[in-house]
């Protein structure tokens, strides 16, 4: 084998890695924008550790990661 056959066979399509990427930023940009992550912040699902507006913010990351 030639090196340009392993590098042929080894390349990876990055776009729609960075397009998911893209999209969990502008929806947690938007989700600040409007004021639900502020508005949610009041709200604890484990007092003392984690509000529900940190939980939105870290599925806007998590979800398209998992994808």
């Amino acid at each position: 084998m030639r090196a340009n056959d392993i590098r042929t066979k080894s390349s990876f399509d990055w776009r729609s890695d960075v397009r998911l990427g893209l999209l969990g930023g502008v929806i947690g940009i938007f989700l600040c924008l409007v004021g639900i992550v502020e508005a949610s912040n009041r709200t604890a699902i484990i007092t003392g550790v984690i509000s529900m507006g940190q939980t939105l913010l870290l599925i806007t990351i998590l979800l398209p990661a998992a994808l």
